[in-house]
C-alpha cells in the first residue's frame, strides 16, 4: 500500500506561490511513479483535507487518469481522536472489490462518496501549481504591475531620465536573467524539493557562477564576447531539449552536477557576456541602471507568475524568453557596434 497524506498543512498561503513543499508530489508524473513502485496487487490512497470543490475535481481526475479508472472517494467525518478528510483510493480492483463485500464498510462508502466536485487543469512536472486552479494571472497582479509601470515612468521623468538614455542591451540582459532564475529557482524544486534551504543553495551557485565569470574574465582579459553569446545559446538549447526526468540519477552529486550544467550554466555565459559588456560601456551607471531596471521591476510585479502561469511547458516557455531576450541583447550590442565603427 502506498498513501499520500500530510505532505503540507494542505492550507494556502497564495494560489500562485511555487514555494510548497507538495508541488511536484501531486502531478500526473508524481503518481505514476508511485504506480510503478505499487505491487500488482497493491492499493493506491490519496487523503487530502480539501477545502474547494476544483482540488476535489482535480485529485480525483490525476487518480483516474494515472490508474485508469475512477477512484473509490470518500468523505471521511472527524471525531475526537481522529481527522477527517478525503480519500481517494485506487489501485487492485480486485482487492477493491473484495473490501467493499463488507456491507457495513460499503454502506458507509456510499454514505459518504457524494461530495462536491467540478474540473480543474490537471497538474504535471511542467506546470506543478496544485493549489492554483488554472494558468493566469490575478486581477491583484496585474493591477500592481501597471501601478509599479507608472510609478517608475514617473520616477524616471522627476529625475529628468528619457527612455533614450537606457542602455537597452544591458536592459534586455536584465530580463533574461530575471527569468532564467524564476526557471531555475523553479526546476531545482524538482530534484532536491522545495524548501528554503534549496533556495539559498541554489541562489549561492549562481553567486559562485557569476565569481568564476569574473575570474575567467580576469585571467582572460582578451576573451571575445562571442564565446558568451555562444555558450548561452549552447546551454539553453540543451536546458530546452534534455528532458528533466533524464537528470533523476541515484548519485546525489552526479544529480547535482547534471542539475548544474542543464540548468545553471546559463548563468555563467551571460555573466560573461555582462562583464565584457559593461566593462566595454566603460563602467557607466547607465548601463547598470538599465539592467537593474527591469530585474527589480519584474520582481516586484507578476512576470515570474506570467512566464510559468500560461498554457506553454514552463520549462519551454522560460528558457524560450531567454533566448530571444538574449538575442535580442545581441542584435543591440550589434547594431551599436556598427554604429561606432561605420558611422
Amino acid at each position: 500500500m502506498i498513501v499520500f497524506s500530510l505532505l503540507d498543512s494542505h492550507t494556502t498561503s497564495s494560489h500562485y506561490t511555487n514555494i510548497r513543499i507538495d508541488n511536484y508530489v501531486y502531478t500526473l508524473e508524481g503518481l505514476h511513479a508511485a504506480k510503478r513502485m505499487l505491487r500488482p496487487d497493491g492499493i493506491f490512497v490519496v487523503k487530502f483535507d480539501v477545502e474547494t470543490p476544483w482540488i476535489a475535481g482535480r485529485l480525483y481526475g490525476l487518480v483516474s487518469k494515472v490508474f485508469g479508472c475512477a477512484p473509490e472517494h470518500i468523505q471521511a467525518d472527524s471525531s475526537s481522536s481522529t481527522p477527517g478528510g478525503h480519500f481517494f483510493i485506487s489501485g487492485s480492483q480486485f482487492r477493491i472489490r473484495q473490501a467493499l463485500q463488507d456491507h457495513q464498510l460499503a454502506a458507509y462508502v456510499a454514505q459518504h462518496g457524494n461530495f462536491n466536485m467540478s474540473k480543474a487543469r490537471l497538474t504535471t512536472d511542467d506546470w506543478p501549481y496544485f493549489y492554483q486552479h488554472e494558468p493566469g494571472l490575478p486581477a491583484s497582479v496585474i493591477v500592481i504591475s501597471l501601478a509599479l509601470v507608472g510609478l517608475s515612468w514617473a520616477l524616471l521623468r522627476d529625475s529628468g531620465t528619457h527612455l533614450r538614455a537606457l542602455r537597452w542591451h544591458f536592459f534586455f540582459l536584465g530580463a533574461g536573467f530575471l527569468l532564467l532564475e524564476a526557471q531555475i529557482v523553479s526546476k531545482t524544486a524538482l530534484f532536491f524539493r522545495t524548501t528554503w534551504a534549496v533556495n539559498s543553495l541554489v541562489i549561492a551557485g549562481l553567486l559562485l557562477l557569476i565569481i568564476a565569470a569574473n575570474l575567467l574574465v580576469e585571467s582572460k582579459p582578451r576573451l571575445p564576447i562571442e564565446v558568451g553569446y555562444f555558450g548561452i545559446l549552447l546551454t539553453l538549447a540543451a536546458s530546452y531539449l534534455v528532458p528533466l526526468e533524464k537528470l533523476f540519477f541515484p548519485s546525489l552529486l552526479l544529480k547535482i552536477l547534471a542539475t548544474t550544467l542543464v540548468l545553471c550554466l546559463p548563468i555563467f555565459f551571460a555573466s560573461i557576456v555582462f562583464i565584457r559588456s559593461f566593462a566595454s560601456a566603460g563602467f557607466r551607471g547607465e548601463a547598470l541602471g538599465s539592467n537593474l531596471f527591469w530585474g527589480y521591476g519584474g520582481r516586484c510585479s507578476g512576470v515570474p507568475i506570467a512566464v510559468d502561469g500560461d498554457s506553454l511547458p514552463s520549462n519551454h516557455r522560460g528558457v524560450f524568453l531567454s533566448c530571444v531576450l538574449d538575442c535580442t541583447a545581441l542584435g543591440v550590442e550589434l547594431r551599436e557596434i556598427y554604429r561606432c565603427r561605420f558611422a
